[in-house]
């Protein structure tokens, strides 16, 4: 089990394994909230990842996603978007967290995000946060999320950092 220090002292934070199925993924935000959330991860290297903080299920484009990381299926993968596509099975079921997404690799996620995760207007809601691309690897990409707090303009909300994380494929 593990710690950590607060205000009214020592907590216990509970680890709560996700149990994800292929259209189900999760958004991760980071908080000190005593429940830490671990999935499996990194394809063939089975790592398993782990944030403390609060949860959002969320519809994942589990097959695009998976283009990136294993062979591509000739049926699901059709409507991928164009702009920057890596190749498919570029990893070959290995991505690991060793900094080998690159920014190519960004903006084709940025891409997908735009076409098949929802939008705000013409403002995706979710892209890749450059900053930390090196943690990224196979079902656990480190993102920045559009939370706008009022509908009524775009400079009213702020990119916070997060995790998606979706069903390993190993």
């Amino acid at each position: 089990m593990a710690y950590h220090q607060s205000e009214g002292g020592v907590v216990n934070v509970i680890q709560r394994c996700l149990d994800l199925d292929e259209d189900i993924g999760a958004l991760i935000f980071p908080a000190l909230t005593g429940v830490e959330y671990t999935n499996q991860v990194g394809g063939y290297s089975c790592t398993e990842m782990s944030l403390e903080g609060y949860v959002l299920p969320t519809r994942v484009p589990f097959t695009d996603l998976q283009a990136m990381f294993w062979p591509p299926d000739p049926i699901y993968d059709k409507d991928l978007p164009e702009p920057e596509n890596p190749p498919p099975n570029r990893y070959q079921g290995g991505c690991t967290p060793d900094g080998i997404l690159d920014e190519a690799d960004a903006n084709w996620l940025d891409a997908l995000f735009a076409h098949k995760v929802s939008t705000l207007g013409d403002r995706p809601i979710l892209r890749i946060d450059r900053s930390r691309l090196k943690e990224a690897m196979e079902a656990w990409l480190p993102i920045l999320y559009w939370n706008e707090w009022e509908p009524w303009g775009p400079e009213d909300g702020e990119w916070i950092p997060g995790v998606l994380t979706w069903e390993n494929s190993d």
